[in-house]
């Protein structure tokens, strides 16, 4: 008679994606807001807008971004 032995399974581990944050440019920025990349820069130099400066560059972070238009006031009264 023939013995069954159990057979060993690789146990393999799936990696989670680790979300990474969108970074985007004056222009990626600027089209996702539905504006100009003159009116980006307009509000960076007033400081209206949360920016980042990364070697030289200008960096808007998408989660920050969503952030800020939430916490903009609605003109819609109740």
């Amino acid at each position: 008679m023939q013995e069954y032995l159990p057979t060993q399974t690789k146990k393999t581990y799936t990696r989670q994606p680790h979300p990474e944050p969108e970074v985007m440019d004056v222009a990626a920025c600027a089209a996702f807001l539905g504006t100009t990349a003159y009116a980006i820069r307009a509000r960076i130099r007033r400081r209206q807008i949360p920016y980042r400066r990364f070697m030289g560059r200008i960096a808007f972070l998408k989660e920050e971004i969503v952030q800020f238009l939430k916490s903009l006031p609605t003109d819609d009264p109740l």
